[in-house]
């Protein structure tokens, strides 16, 4: 397995460009990752024909719709030199941003909490559906102010991506969650790291987060990903899946829009029944599936599924793209009334399970709001199918690589400390959710954490959940 590393859109992580270069909107996304698409296999000609998944979580269920339409359209046309296809066969969205309209809906206390705003944000969406609208981008605060509870000195909230977490202090409400975030920076920092990935090109270091990549999609005037899903379902499958214990992207609000949504001829499922999934011989979750869509509720997981679930995570992906379980995995697995068993440990079994042959493109969009695309190699071109294939080549030729560097200018942003002079950071100031992101050397620096907190409750592209 193969994980080449790309920062999108152009301005978040190691990507650079100039102000006037970030994407303006989902369509702009979705022509650039076609290109990236284009120049990565003008590299690597050896994957070209072979299968590919898109995945990705949060706001990525805004993208990925929108990518694998382009995808399926230049499909449509004609093949030339400039219109290459690929073999796109599914699509997996975990806790995604697809529907504001269901994802927007509050139930019990919450509602009760948020009545007034929540009535002007659903009529402002009745005029007309928006991926972007500040009245209902403004109910979730409501909500967190809501949750305060005064602990000694502090304020604590709820975590607004695993409401199991009550310790983080208001106004960060899950900011600077997962804890273990804090290292991250510093690891992407390191001479060593950034030379082993080829990065030397961009000087202003590594950040959580570039607001100015996400300003600039508050004004895209294209309708919600959910429009685009029945037409994806005729194509390709799609796998939706949702940690039960998240906030800002919840089960109740992807429940609603299942409901409400038409694909393959029916509203909804129409077979209800929920098929208990196993891993481990522990129940996991319940699975709904039919005409080409997949929908699994992960219990126990918060926003970030593969966080707090990863053998599940894993389980979960293997089925989706057509790995036997059996064969691939170390540990049992069932779903309904499946067999849960594992295979054998001899060593014919596991010389099949290396040989399978996955090779994995990673597009991480904007920090931790991650793209992959997975593509699958198979010797004989069979769909699901688990036959002897083409191991994946281990590709270390890292100047090609450099080719798919954007050369463009570095930019001049008021959020960037160019020259290296970013002052100590306050120990006082524990509750700032900058504070991670920050380093005395060289990067980011916040002018104003309201600016941040907005910018990340809106689950823009540089947002890291």
């Amino acid at each position: 397995m193969e994980v080449p590393d790309v920062d999108f859109p152009v301005g978040t992580g190691f990507s650079f460009a100039n102000s006037n270069s970030y994407s303006k909107n989902v369509t702009q996304v979705s022509q650039q990752f076609l290109l990236f698409l284009d120049k990565f296999f003008e590299i690597f000609p050896e994957y070209t024909d072979d299968d590919m998944y898109l995945s990705g979580e949060s706001y990525a269920g805004t993208f990925i719709p929108y990518m694998a339409s382009s995808i399926l359209k230049r499909n449509g046309v004609r093949k030339t030199a400039e219109n290459k296809k690929y073999n796109l066969k599914g699509i997996s969205i975990g806790n995604g941003w697809i529907d504001p309209v269901s994802q927007g809906l509050l139930v019990g206390e919450d509602k009760n909490t948020a009545e007034n705003q929540l009535e002007k944000c659903m009529n402002e969406l009745k005029k007309k559906p928006a991926i972007h609208l500040d009245i209902c981008e403004q109910i979730l605060q409501t909500i967190l102010k809501h949750s305060k509870n005064k602990v000694g000195e502090n304020e604590t909230c709820i975590n607004q991506y695993d409401i199991r977490d009550h310790s983080d202090t208001y106004p960060s409400c899950g900011f600077r969650w997962p804890y273990e975030l804090s290292t991250i920076t510093e690891y992407l920092r390191r001479s060593d790291v950034i030379g082993a990935i080829h990065a030397e090109q961009q000087q202003i270091g590594w950040v959580e987060c570039n607001l100015g990549v996400g300003r600039d999609f508050d004004n895209d005037p294209n309708p919600p990903s959910i429009t685009l899903l029945p037409d994806l379902l005729k194509q390709i499958d799609v796998l939706l899946y949702n940690g039960d214990q998240d906030l800002i992207c919840n089960i109740n609000g992807m429940q609603d829009m299942l409901d409400n949504l038409e694909w393959n001829g029916y509203k909804g499922f129409k077979n209800l029944t929920e098929l208990s999934y196993y891993v481990n011989n522990t129940q996991v979750g319940h699975i709904l599936a039919e005409r080409n869509l997949t929908y699994v509720v992960v219990y126990n997981a918060s926003h970030m599924v593969p966080y707090d679930a990863p053998l599940t995570s894993m389980d979960m992906m293997y089925r989706f793209i057509g790995l036997d379980h059996h064969l691939v995995n170390k540990w049992p697995s069932a779903i309904g009334i499946e067999e849960n068993e594992v295979p054998d440990s001899n060593e014919e079994n596991w010389d099949k399970y290396y040989n399978v042959g996955t090779f994995t493109l990673i597009i991480v969009i904007g920090g931790l709001l991650g793209l992959g695309a997975f593509v699958i190699r198979n010797k004989l071109r069979k769909r699901r199918n688990t036959s002897q294939a083409m191991k994946a080549a281990v590709v270390d030729e890292s100047g090609e690589m450099e080719e798919l560097v954007i050369e463009t200018p570095l930019f001049q942003s008021d959020e960037v400390d160019h020259f290296g002079d970013s002052e100590p950071e306050d120990d006082n100031n524990a509750s700032s959710s900058s504070s991670r992101i920050r380093e005395r050397n060289q990067g980011s620096r916040y002018q104003d954490e309201d600016d941040v907190r907005d910018e990340r409750m809106r689950l823009r592209p540089s947002d890291d959940r």
